[in-house]
């Protein structure tokens, strides 16, 4: 659903607010679950540090 919304968010800018802030609560739950519940390496959550860091540069822009 994020991504779609970011897709739309491209012809509609005042929209691409919303998915992002969908996404980057989906990518702080990726990022716990990687380092509290799941023990990973720290290095596993690197893929979700990088999305959550492209969501909120949405978010502010």
């Amino acid at each position: 659903m994020g991504a779609i919304g970011i897709l739309v968010g491209v012809g509609y800018s005042n929209f691409s607010k919303y998915p992002a802030v969908l996404i980057a609560v989906l990518m702080l739950g990726a990022i716990h679950a990687h380092l509290f519940r799941a023990t990973h390496n720290p290095y596993m959550s690197i893929n979700a540090l990088l999305m959550l860091c492209v969501s909120i540069t949405l978010i502010v822009m």
